[in-house]
């Protein structure tokens, strides 16, 4: 037995399963022919049918795909191969496939019923179709057939919209057959299942009422009857009640009738009818018959159409729903009838003895492939229903199910399994043929194939039945959470469901804990998030601490909700160790603890300064001088000054209204106001503390620069010339200009301010000083623009205004955003009453800037007018842009307080809200209060204080033990509310920042007007201060697509908006990779841009976005194809002479078609001999082109290039030249190799020359061997020619398998090998002797006459050959001879005479046996004529 192993063969049933606009889903089945190896998996492709590439594999384990990331609309073919160790094997192809929703005709509408009938009507309903096929129903056909009739006809010739319709004129009594379809864009559904009913009138009885009939009289007394008067009576009584009040004028739509209400349930009846004219009443009629008032009994109505539960080959399986109503007796069972194809009659399959107690029953002894109807009939105590709607005729075959899935635990259980319970998934599976089924698992958990089907967590086992099939883990763990998937599939379909597990624990140990802020008795500790959480939120962390003397640890706190805590009640001078754990639902996780004692003591450390070299300003701005302490203790400050001559003579600065000196806890500022020219100096601060003294020193200048004058300083010369230096001078040179000129010899002093120069013109300085010996070398400066250094500052805000009287208000307002790059000197405000046009200035001069807020009292207003103000910043370049006007204020007495804020929503309590938070910040948002008090507000105080959390608990604790009255007594104190802005807020919104990490804040909102602060709005919670987490938000730009088609040398751009708290990481990849070297990312406060300019064709490929923060990941994926010329062709590119005047060239398709077909080649010749390029004169589309018109004995080059509708891709030459003569070949490959003998120590083997010797006879054959199992060919039969192409080869080793291949060799060389042998394994192969003689067992023969006894042998080894002639061994002579092949035998006599007649006996004999035949000859005279008999 041979075992054969190779790659596998193709796969089995491709088909699309699933097509959408945005995803193909494909299925198949593995190959029937495994290669003798088990598959690895398989490799999904496919290409455009516009693309001639296959693109984008997929590798995957499973015998199914989703192929994603597809373009709606466009066409694809896909090929899929299966794959073992041994390699790839056949591709199998699939396509085009369209990426569209599917569309067609909706499913029939459901639940058709009728709701009413009458003797000429009825009323039907419906629900709408399951599917819409895809487009929206537009409405509904009716269709009727009577029991008479053949056809159905349709009730409705125009389309119903709606889902009930009435169909009059009908027969009564007649039992007829509904059915409903929908239509929608695309067609017409199937009809439903015909709805059978009887057209008869319903009348309706009830316990407590009747309805009566009757007809007119006879006689109306000459006057029209008006109407009808009854009455009533218990049987058995004489007294009659009347039933209506008023009598009965109209006639209903059957007749004269009414219904008598008010009766008692179980008592009987009887009724009277009088009627009334103009005339009066006439006589009552009769008694009615009585009745008792119960509800009527009567046989149950019909059952639903049975529907077909199921079938096989010899049994169908029905089931129905019961009748709507019982009658008013339960129903007893039912009654199932038959009706065979092409017959009326309808047969009980049981009596009214037997009656099926279920509403499903199973028909057996059915015939294979005959048609049957069925209905069923309800059955109570008072009788049997109508039959139900008969089924449609239903085929008795097998019924093949596609599979479904029911997963038998609910979801919620799977979703918070504590880690280290068992996770068992059980579901069971129906289907016809019995479903294959396997789970696959998407999680972080190692994988394993369990049975070959199911790839699952290693620990999962899986135990499958025919209906059944159950995931089970022991022991769970926090990798098995993710999904689990399980197929079902058979012939019929397949169905997939999806299974999410998650494993929840105790959270991780937190990471990096750290002690930070160590004083005497606190300490700081932060810590990070756990690497898990174990699936649950965490709620809190706990601390535990430890000094380095003691053995156990102390808890610290009772909960913490952030990642730091303070810990205090430290001693002095004790090391201590501190741990941390989380805490969620489950419980606490492990602790994580410090690595190193920490020590209780203040810090102490040397103070540092830290300082700038130099620094400019403008004459007449203040100026500051701003250094950054820190030391501890806090060290003591020293300002000195020296003059820039001489750096070395310091004295300390003298404190006054020029210059002052500001101490923050971390800053020292030097505050020079209105600086001049003589502030210009050398500036050191000296901090001091019990650790150490520092000094840092500044260079300030102070400096005149405007657009038509420069101010320059210098430094005296180092050397005098030893006179004293009497004065400077002082010139000027344009940048255009060679040549100085003169400024001034007046300096004395080393500062000088050039004046008359042009704006914008770069000048150059120089300065030489002089004394009584003349002018020494000069000193020239950089070049330097005459221009201003800053320009008009900014626009201020709209100004508010307060303290509203008869005579005046203050107005008040922010300094601008931008000074213009010069401090603010002051302000000017203006005013005009609001029936004016002209503003004025309240002052003349500028009102100067204060450091902390801007107010101005304006007097001097008229009482009752309206007025605006608005303010105008000033620099020293100027005045800057008006603000914009204040709200309109009227001028009068003051008036009340504007009530505190609320919100205007009826619901909502009346208090400001918190719309976002940070770690050191809270943004505020309030509505305007709803009384203004009589004054437009103006403008808002937000305010906040820190809350303890221990003291909030018992401050609510003692709340709920307080009374009313006591709760009252505790007022709201103001002491601990801080303000979060000194000035007023203009707007509803504010951000509070600066806040403290971890602290709980409240906060409250108080609106202004003229007449001051109204009461507070609370926020109604308390705020936690901590980072907000806001998992990422992604949105790609409008210009950016799901694809995007760029040509090469174009630029790649991919915008997105990414938000998200804390800022999400984001990263950029192309197809599961790192993005190409030449992207570059470009980010701004909102976007984040990949950009690739000068873009090339492998820049294309899927790019994916990911953004990722605490809150979650977000990615985005966008297809980029690059377009282009296509690459060189495919190598070998090869030329072969093919005439004497032509060759054919042969190449390959280009690896890069450049993502648009080849649509051309274009191909170029020249002559050995030559340098220049022709083109051949036609168009090539296909991978081969034979070349005319070549000159004989020349030779050629020849170049290619593909072309698509970009352009033309690069040429590529040919590797040799192609010389054109009469063409001599190598030969083709033999034929018909062929083993002809085996032993068990040889092969022999024989074959047939080729079809084709190449021109040139064959001059020899090469024979080669291989045995199973090594790699290479080797020569046999050393160097003879085997020209007579046969061969054995001896000497081989017994059970041993060999193949053999034999090529042919000419003048040119040696041709292609012949397809090898199959493997032959040396053995002697024993097959019996067989012998088909062409004689009887008798033969009659005349004297002189021929006899020949011939015949067939077969056999292995060839058998030896015997004749005998009565039982003694025959030789040849002159008269017998005797002749054999190596298949035929034969006995020749040539004149028969009368000795020749005997018992001839041939045997064929091997080592497997002998085989013998017989003949009798008899040999007669001439008078003698018999029949000779064969055998």
């Amino acid at each position: 037995m041979f075992n054969f192993q190779d790659v596998p063969g193709p796969v089995t049933d491709l088909k699309p399963v699933v097509v959408t606009r945005k995803m193909i889903f494909l299925n198949w089945d593995d190959p029937e022919d495994d290669g003798g190896s088990d598959l690895t998996g398989f490799i999904v492709e496919r290409r455009d049918v516009k693309m001639h590439t296959w693109r984008q594999p997929v590798e995957t384990a499973s015998s199914k795909c989703e192929c994603v990331g597809i373009m709606e609309g466009q066409e694809y073919f896909f090929r899929v191969t299966a794959k073992n160790k041994y390699g790839l094997g056949v591709p199998v192809e699939l396509g085009p496939i369209k990426a569209v929703d599917p569309q067609g005709p909706p499913s029939y509408p459901e639940k058709f019923h009728y709701t009413e009938r009458t003797k000429s009507s009825i009323t039907l309903a419906w629900k709408p179709p399951r599917s819409d096929g895809g487009s929206p129903v537009i409405g509904y056909f009716v269709e009727k057939k009577r029991q008479d009739k053949q056809a159905f006809e349709p009730c409705n010739t125009e389309i119903c919209p709606n889902m009930t319709l009435t169909v009059e004129d009908l027969d009564e009594a007649w039992m007829y057959e509904f059915r409903i379809k929908c239509a929608n864009l695309i067609g017409e559904s199937e009809p439903s299942i015909p709805l059978t009913v009887v057209i008869q009138d319903d009348e309706e009885y009830a316990k407590t009422s009747m309805t009566l009939t009757w007809q007119p009289p006879r006689e109306t007394g000459g006057s029209m009857i008006i109407g009808y008067w009854l009455e009533k009576r218990e049987k058995g009584t004489d007294y009659w009640a009347k039933v209506n009040k008023m009598p009965v004028t109209k006639r209903g739509t059957k007749g004269w009738d009414y219904q008598v209400t008010r009766l008692f349930e179980g008592t009987e009846y009887e009724f009277r009818v009088a009627a009334s004219n103009s005339a009066g009443t006439g006589p009552f009629s009769g008694p009615s018959d009585s009745a008792f008032a119960v509800d009527p009994i009567t046989p149950p109505s019909m059952p639903a159409a049975p529907e077909i539960a199921d079938k096989t080959k010899y049994s169908v399986t029905l089931s129905w729903k019961p009748p709507e109503s019982d009658g008013g007796s339960p129903i007893k069972g039912y009654i199932i009838q038959i009706q065979d194809e092409g017959s009326s009659e309808w047969h009980k399959i049981n009596d009214i003895d037997s009656l099926h107690p279920t509403t499903e029953f199973t028909v057996p002894s059915l015939r294979e492939l005959k048609r049957y109807r069925f209905r069923i009939i309800a059955v109570n105590d008072i009788g049997e229903s109508d039959p139900s709607p008969r089924t449609s005729e239903v085929l008795i075959e097998d019924v093949q199910l596609p599979p479904s899935i029911t997963i038998d635990v609910m979801a919620e259980e799977l979703v918070n399994i504590r880690a280290g319970d068992p996770i068992r998934i059980p579901a069971t599976i129906k289907g016809r043929p019995v479903p294959k089924v396997t789970w696959d698992f998407e999680g972080k958990a190692k994988t394993q194939k369990k049975n070959k089907l199911h790839t699952v967590p290693v620990e999962a086992e899986v135990e499958s039945t025919d209906t059944t099939s159950v995931v089970n883990i022991p022991v769970s763990l926090r990798s098995h959470s993710g999904r689990y998937t399980i197929t079902a599939k058979n012939k019929s379909g397949q169905k997939h469901v999806n299974v999410r597990v998650i494993v929840v624990d105790v959270p991780g140990p937190p990471k990096n804990l750290k002690v930070t802020d160590v004083t005497r008795s606190t300490m700081r500790l932060i810590w990070k998030l756990p690497d898990t959480d174990g699936g649950e939120r965490i709620k809190s962390y706990f601390i535990e601490k430890k000094s380095v003397i003691d053995k156990a640890w102390t808890k610290v706190n009772a909960a913490c909700a952030s990642q730091a805590f303070v810990v205090p009640g430290l001693l002095e001078g004790q090391d201590y160790l501190f741990r941390v754990r989380a805490e969620n639902r489950l419980g606490f996780g492990p602790f994580t603890e410090t690595t190193e004692p920490v020590r209780a003591r203040d810090p102490i450390c040397p103070p540092t300064i830290d300082l700038r070299e130099a620094l400019e300003g403008e004459e007449g701005c203040d100026i500051s001088i701003v250094a950054k302490i820190s030391g501890c203790p806090f060290p003591s400050l020293t300002w000195h000054k020296a003059s820039l001559a001489k750096p070395e003579e310091k004295a300390a600065v003298q404190y006054d209204q020029h210059i002052n000196k500001l101490v923050t806890p971390d800053k020292c500022t030097l505050l020079i106001q209105q600086a001049s020219r003589n502030d210009s100096a050398l500036y050191s601060l000296t901090a001091s503390n019990s650790l150490g003294t520092v000094s840092k020193d500044i260079k300030l200048l102070v400096l005149e620069v405007f657009a038509d004058r420069i101010g320059l300083a210098w430094n005296p010369p180092t050397d005098d010339g030893g006179s004293k230096i009497t004065n400077y001078v002082v010139e000027k040179r344009e940048d255009n200009r060679k040549s100085w000129v003169h400024v001034s010899n007046d300096p004395k002093e080393c500062a000088y301010v050039v004046i008359r120069l042009t704006e914008n013109h770069e000048y150059e300085f120089r300065v030489m000083a002089q004394n009584k010996f003349g002018v020494g070398p000069p000193l020239i400066s950089e070049p330097e623009k005459a221009r201003n250094l800053f320009t008009v500052p900014g626009q201020c805000e709209k100004p508010t205004i307060t303290e509203v009287c008869l005579e005046s208000m203050t107005v008040n307002w922010e300094e601008p955003k931008y000074d213009g790059g010069s401090s603010i000197t002051g302000y000017f405000i203006e005013k005009k009453e609001t029936t004016s046009k002209r503003w004025t200035r309240v002052t003349r001069e500028p009102i100067r800037a204060l450091p902390l807020g801007n107010n101005w009292d304006v007097a001097g207003l008229l009482e009752g007018a309206l007025y605006q103000f608005r303010v105008i910043a000033v620099n020293a370049a100027g005045c800057g842009l008006p603000s914009l006007p204040s709200d309109p204020v009227l001028c009068r007495d003051p008036i009340s307080k504007s009530s505190y804020c609320s919100n205007l929503c009826d619901a909502g309590p009346p208090y400001p809200k918190v719309t976002d938070w940070t770690k050191s910040t809270v943004e505020l948002e309030w509505a305007p209060p709803s009384v203004d008090g009589g004054s437009k507000v103006t403008g808002y105080i937000v305010e906040f204080k820190e809350v303890n959390k221990e003291e909030e608990q018992k401050k609510a604790q003692r709340k709920l033990l307080l009374s009313e009255a006591e709760e009252e007594k505790e007022p709201e104190s103001d002491e601990s509310w801080q303000k979060a802005k000194d000035t007023e807020i203009r707007g509803t919104k504010f951000v509070v920042a600066d806040l403290k990490e971890g602290g709980l804040y409240q906060f409250r909102v108080r609106a202004v007007n003229s007449a001051g602060v109204g009461e507070p709005g609370l926020v109604s919670e308390l705020i936690e201060v901590k980072e907000r987490t806001i998992p990422p938000e992604m949105d790609l730009d409008a210009s950016v697509k799901e694809k995007i088609v760029v040509h090469a040398g174009a630029t790649i751009r991919i915008i997105a908006y990414v938000s998200g708290k804390p800022a999400p990481q984001i990263t950029w990849c192309r197809d599961d990779g790192e993005v190409p070297k030449e992207a570059v990312v470009e980010k701004t406060g909102i976007s984040n841009s990949l950009v690739i300019k000068n873009c090339r064709r492998q820049h294309q490929g899927m790019y994916t976005l990911s953004a990722k923060n605490e809150g979650g990941e977000r990615k985005k994926a966008v297809i980029v194809e690059v377009l282009d010329v296509p690459g060189p062709v495919g190598l070998p590119f090869a030329g072969e002479n093919l005439t004497t005047d032509s060759c054919k060239l042969t190449w390959y398709s280009p690896e890069d078609d450049g993502g648009s077909a080849i649509t051309n080649y274009l191909i170029e010749k020249r002559e050995s001999d030559r340098m220049g390029w022709t083109s051949v004169s036609y168009t090539v589309t296909r991978n081969n082109a034979v070349v005319q018109g070549l000159i004989e004995g020349k030779g050629y080059f020849f170049r290619i290039a593909a072309e698509n509708i970009i352009g033309m891709g690069p040429f590529i030459e040919i590797d040799k030249m192609v010389l054109i003569k009469d063409p001599i070949s190598v030969p083709e490959r033999p034929e018909d190799l062929i083993v002809t003998a085996v032993t068990k120590d040889s092969i022999s083997v024989a074959w047939r020359p080729p079809k084709y010797d190449g021109g040139a006879e064959v001059t020899s054959y090469v024979l080669e061997s291989r045995m199973v199992g090594r790699d290479t060919f080797t020569r046999i039969g050393g160097e003879d020619k085997l020209m007579d192409r046969k061969f054995t080869l001896t000497g081989l080793k017994e059970g041993s398998s060999h193949e053999f291949r034999v090529s042919a060799i000419n003048q040119v060389g040696q041709g292609k090998h012949s397809f090898p042998t199959k493997p032959v394994q040396c053995k002697d192969e024993l097959e019996p002797p067989t012998l088909d003689l062409d004689f009887r067992d008798k033969m009659v023969v005349k004297v002189g006459d021929l006899c020949m006894l011939s015949g067939r042998y077969s056999g292995k080894p060839t058998p030896s050959i015997t004749w005998t002639k009565n039982d003694e061994e025959l030789k040849a002579d002159e008269e017998i001879s005797l002749h054999s092949t190596a298949h035929h035998l034969s006995l020749n006599i040539s004149k028969t005479k009368r000795e020749h007649s005997g018992r001839y006996c041939v045997s064929v004999e091997n080592a497997a046996g002998p085989h013998t035949g017989i003949c009798n000859i008899i040999v007669v005279g001439e008078s003698q004529r018999e029949t000779s008999t064969f055998s």
